[in-house]
């Protein structure tokens, strides 16, 4: 899994959407959800708002998905996921997001203190505790087919690296990731090389790896 220790390697784990293909999913709750899950996104088929992260049963998910990454000897994990409240427009869930984050991190790193703990970026959500931060589409809009745009307007860039900024001023690492290629990633990676930004230019569907960028 590791390439002479010069590479890290981490895990994908939503860690506040609950997902229907996943193992921990049970039958029963095809009839009649667990009281901390809410309605389908409308985004993505077959995953579910979690609106009670701090529930005794999606907190056993939760830490038993952090011990598989470690277990199977991953560098760390990237929680994702976590933006739920926004789609739910609770105040209270954001709150309740930030407090379940930070006591994931806690799990993972009391499991193994050089686990590194990624977060997907969420631009109002601030965890100190993290190790650093993965941000999607910050030059390019998501909607883009990765050849003609669109761009993101000035007013989203400038928020969301004032986001990024916040963190890598804070001493952590920074990502972007970009779904364009040539000329689009060439102007976007501009931007990222500016502000002292890791980026990767990466397909859509998220079935390649570019190794060469």
């Amino acid at each position: 899994m590791k390439d002479n220790g010069s590479k890290k390697i981490l895990a994908y784990l939503s860690i506040g959407q609950a997902e229907r293909y996943r193992k921990y999913w049970k039958p029963e709750w095809d009839k009649k959800k667990p009281v901390w899950m809410s309605k389908e996104s409308r985004r993505w088929k077959n995953t579910y708002m979690v609106s009670d992260l701090m529930h005794a049963e999606w907190q056993a998910i939760a830490k038993t998905m952090i011990d598989n990454a470690i277990n199977a000897g991953f560098d760390g994990v990237l929680f994702s996921g976590i933006d739920s409240y926004k789609f739910l427009h609770s105040e209270k869930l954001k709150k309740q997001t930030i407090d379940f984050v930070n006591l994931m991190i806690s799990y993972a790193k009391t499991k193994n203190s050089k686990f590194a703990v990624l977060i997907d970026d969420v631009d109002d959500l601030k965890i100190d505790a993290a190790d650093g931060i993965v941000k999607q589409n910050l030059v390019y809009d998501w909607k883009s087919n990765g050849i003609t745009g669109p761009k993101n307007s000035d007013a989203d860039i400038n928020k969301g690296i004032a986001n990024l900024n916040y963190y890598k001023n804070n001493g952590k690492a920074v990502f972007v990731v970009e779904y364009v290629a040539n000329d689009l990633w060439r102007d976007a990676k501009s931007v990222l090389d500016k502000h002292g930004f890791i980026g990767y230019s990466g397909l859509r569907l998220l079935d390649t790896l570019r190794l060469k960028q």
